[in-house]
C-alpha cells in the first residue's frame, strides 16, 4: 500500500506540474495558483518559473472557511493580481482579423525582400484555437533597417504594440527558463518580427542573453558585417518592463518602471527552505529579432544539412561559433538541433545561425570554478557523456564541438 501510495502521489505531482506548464505556455502569466484536491483535503499551490510552494493540507469539509476565503479573495483580485502578465492583453477584434490574415496578405517569401518570412511560420502562428494577444514591449528599439551595430545605450525607450498567438517554440518544463518563441506582427512598424520570451536566472555571474549579443556585436568589424550574417539581429530586448498605468509609455523613463521577478525563492528564504542558490530568482526577459527563421530540422537534403552546420560552426572565414570563441571569448554551452536556425534571405541564400545564448559563458567565467550558481544544464540529447555523468565539472570547448557532432547524428538518424 505504501509503495502504491507513493506512486500515486508521484503521478499526481507530475500531472500538476504538467498542467502548470501548460497554463504558462497557453497564457501569459507570471505565476499560477492551483488547488490540489485529494478526497476531502486540499492544498493551495503557488507556481512560478523558479519553483512551487504549497500550503499545509487542510480538510475543506470540516474547515470550509479557509477554502471559501481563498476563493472569495481570488475572485476579487484584479487581472494583474491573479498574475496575468500586465504587458499582454487580448487583441482587439480588428487586430485579431489582421493577424489571422497574415498568411494570405503578408509578402512572406517574395524574391528580393530584405527580410522574408517563411509562410509556414505564419500559418503555424495563426493556428485555430489559439487566441491572439497584444503584447506591449516597452524597451529601447533600433530602426527597422538596423544592423547589429545599431544597438546603443542612448536609444530612447518606446512602446511597440505587437500581436502574437501560438508560439513557434515552447518549453515543456514548468521550472526554469520557460522559453517561448513567437512569430510576431509589430503594429507600430507593420512588420513581422520574432520575439523570444523567457525567465533568466538572476546572478552577478550570469550575463543576460541581451548582453551576450551586445558583446558579440562589439567584435564584428564593418567588413565582416557586410559579408555575411553571423548572428540574429536584435532589434530590442532586456528585462520586461511594466510602466505605470497612469502615464503614457512613450513618456516614462527606465527608472519609472518595474521588472517581473519570481517570488518562490523569497518564500523559501523566509521559511528556511531549500538553498536559494539551487533555485535562484528568475526575471522575465524578452528579445526581439529582425529575422524569422526555421529550425535546423527543416533542412531539405543531406548536403544542405552539412552546409548549414558548417556555417553555424565556422563558415568559410572562421565565423559562427568559432568567431564567438576566438574573438569574443564566449562559449555557447547549449548546442542543439533547436538552437541552430535556418535563415533564407531575399536572394535565396541559406544561413545556418547559432542562436539561444542563454547558457553561454565568457572565457573568464569558465576559468573560475563555480562561476554560476547551478551545475550546467543543456539539452541532454546533445551533451557529452562526461557532462551527463559529471555536470559540475568545468565546461570545455571540446564539449561544444562534440555537441555539433551529436546534432549531425541526430538529424541523420531521424530524417535520412
Amino acid at each position: 500500500m505504501h509503495a502504491n501510495g507513493a506512486r500515486v502521489t508521484g503521478l499526481a505531482r507530475r500531472k500538476m506540474m504538467h498542467h502548470g506548464a501548460e497554463m504558462f505556455n497557453h497564457q501569459h502569466r507570471t505565476h499560477v495558483f492551483v488547488l490540489h484536491i485529494v478526497h476531502d483535503t486540499t492544498r493551495i499551490v503557488y507556481l512560478d518559473r523558479a519553483a512551487a510552494v504549497c500550503s499545509r493540507a487542510f480538510n475543506y469539509v470540516k474547515d470550509p472557511i479557509t477554502l471559501a476565503t481563498f476563493l472569495y479573495r481570488f475572485s476579487k483580485m484584479s487581472r494583474e493580481d491573479r498574475r496575468h502578465d500586465p504587458t499582454v492583453s487580448l487583441a482587439l477584434e480588428g487586430e485579431e482579423a489582421l493577424f489571422r490574415g497574415l498568411p494570405r496578405t503578408y509578402p512572406s517569401t517574395a524574391a528580393g525582400l530584405e527580410n522574408p518570412v517563411p509562410i509556414s511560420m505564419l500559418e503555424h502562428a495563426v493556428t485555430r484555437g489559439w487566441p491572439v494577444y497584444a503584447m506591449n514591449i516597452f524597451a529601447q528599439w533600433t530602426d527597422a533597417k538596423s544592423t547589429p551595430k545599431s544597438l546603443r545605450d542612448d536609444l530612447p525607450f518606446v512602446s511597440h504594440r505587437c500581436l502574437v498567438a501560438r508560439p513557434a517554440y515552447m518549453s515543456g518544463s514548468l521550472a526554469g527558463r520557460g522559453t517561448r518563441g513567437f512569430v510576431t506582427y509589430d503594429l507600430t512598424e507593420k512588420k513581422v518580427i520574432y520575439v523570444k520570451d523567457s525567465w533568466r536566472a538572476v546572478s552577478e555571474n550570469i550575463h543576460s542573453e541581451y548582453d551576450v549579443y551586445r558583446r558579440l556585436y562589439d567584435k564584428i568589424t564593418p567588413v565582416v558585417l557586410h559579408s555575411t550574417l553571423l548572428y540574429l539581429t536584435v532589434r530590442s530586448g532586456g528585462h520586461v518592463r511594466v510602466s505605470s498605468p497612469k502615464r503614457n509609455d512613450a513618456q516614462v523613463g527606465p527608472a519609472e518602471v518595474r521588472v517581473q521577478n519570481t517570488r518562490t525563492q523569497d518564500i523559501f528564504e523566509e521559511e528556511g527552505g531549500p538553498d536559494t542558490s539551487i533555485r535562484p530568482m528568475r526575471r522575465h526577459h524578452r528579445l526581439v529579432f529582425k529575422e524569422v527563421c526555421t529550425t535546423l530540422e527543416d533542412f531539405s537534403q543531406a548536403r544542405a544539412l552539412v552546409g548549414l552546420l558548417h556555417r553555424a560552426i565556422i563558415d568559410t572565414h572562421r565565423y559562427g561559433h568559432a568567431f564567438a570563441w576566438l574573438h569574443a571569448g564566449i562559449l555557447h554551452r547549449d548546442v542543439s538541433a533547436a538552437n541552430i536556425l535556418i535563415y533564407r534571405n531575399g536572394c535565396g541564400t541559406l544561413y545556418g545561425i547559432l542562436a539561444d545564448w542563454d547558457l553561454s559563458q565568457t572565457e573568464e567565467q569558465l576559468s573560475i570554478r563555480g562561476a554560476t550558481a547551478q551545475p550546467h544544464r543543456g539539452t541532454w540529447q546533445f551533451l557529452s557523456a562526461l557532462r551527463q555523468c559529471s555536470p559540475e565539472t568545468p565546461y570545455r570547448l571540446s564539449e561544444d564541438l562534440g555537441s555539433f557532432v551529436h546534432v549531425l547524428n541526430w538529424c541523420v538518424l531521424k530524417y535520412l
